[in-house]
């Protein structure tokens, strides 16, 4: 038979002559799969097709194929299989319990497909609260939002509409973004933008890609209502919530500050004295605020000068010694 293969460069088909199989190799093949391997395995093996090309050659064969484990587990006595009875409650109780991470089990695929969302929201739920109370897992904040933003997670309908029109006309393999179990975030202007502990809400669109990155939902909210961001400093939450992405509570500080802010945090909350407290009010109102202020006000300065020189080439001969200046 012909098989057509098509060339992206070319935007051509290429076809080539597949030999039949002949039956001596049809039996090695059938061999290994009585001995337990998969389909696919046996593909890779002899002849680099998939295993639904190995399935359908054993069926020409009319060789006598496995039933799939996840939906038959008895077998009737005039030979058909019956079907596999849905798990009950103390048998789902005990599977959330041997859970290390918020995804389907193998054991419960048969019966998600049968769930509905308001189901599968509450499994979900469970398996979130058991992984924090046994494992110490952080999942995204439960804080209020604020208005310009909407929370989602599995089974979020607007998530799942946003998700469906982004991977229109792509494959698995190719799609925009993927909402799995353990997704959470914030929806932004038609966004998905996914919770992640070390980076907070980021947008996961498309491949990754090292000069765009993966852009984070404050910053993109801070560029759009404030304007650029510097070179070295970062965008924060000012009331610490990180949830709140109005524009108001948005601010530039600097990774010197954030670094001591996030220090003095972290020495309260392991010894959250009174002292411990009011150092850390002083950090933040006087040594942190203050300095960053100053740093602003000196770059604004910095700023006009320029401005200035460019309407006026006569100050050409003081810019450069004020710089130098500036920099001792």
């Amino acid at each position: 038979m012909n098989r057509a293969n098509y060339n992206p460069k070319t935007g051509k088909f290429r076809f080539s002559v597949v030999k039949p199989v002949p039956k001596g190799q049809v039996m090695k093949m059938y061999g290994d799969y009585q001995v337990g391997m998969s389909l696919s395995a046996i593909g890779k093996k002899y002849r680099n097709i998939t295993g639904g090309s190995v399935r359908e050659l054993f069926q020409k064969r009319g060789l006598a194929l496995h039933a799939a484990p996840n939906a038959w587990t008895k077998h009737r006595a005039d030979g058909s299989f019956e079907s596999k009875p849905p798990m009950t409650p103390r048998e789902v109780t005990a599977l959330i319990a041997r859970m290390t991470w918020v995804s389907v089990p193998e054991e419960l695929h048969l019966d998600w497909r049968k769930w509905s969302m308001a189901t599968r929201g509450e499994f979900i739920l469970r398996v979130r609260r058991h992984l924090e109370k046994n494992h110490g897992h952080v999942f995204a904040p439960t804080t209020p939002h604020s208005s310009n933003v909407q929370p989602f997670d599995y089974t979020t309908a607007e998530a799942r509409v946003i998700a469906e029109k982004w991977n229109i006309g792509k494959d698995s393999k190719r799609f925009s973004t993927k909402l799995k179990p353990a997704s959470q975030g914030m929806i932004y202007k038609g966004v998905l933008y996914y919770w992640s502990s070390g980076t907070g809400y980021q947008c996961c669109l498309g491949k990754y890609a090292p000069a765009i990155g993966r852009p984070q939902l404050h910053r993109v909210i801070y560029k759009e209502h404030i304007g650029p961001i510097p070179e070295g400093m970062t965008v924060i939450q000012k009331d610490g919530n990180k949830n709140n992405f109005s524009p108001r509570n948005l601010a530039l500080r600097s990774k010197k500050d954030c670094a001591l802010m996030n220090s003095i945090q972290n020495q309260y909350k392991r010894n959250p004295t009174p002292q411990n407290l009011r150092r850390f009010r002083w950090v933040i109102d006087k040594c942190v605020l203050g300095r960053q202020e100053a740093r602003l006000a000196k770059a604004r300065a910095a700023t006009t000068l320029l401005l200035e020189q460019f309407e006026s080439p006569e100050k050409s001969t003081s810019l450069l010694a004020t710089i130098q200046r500036r920099k001792k």
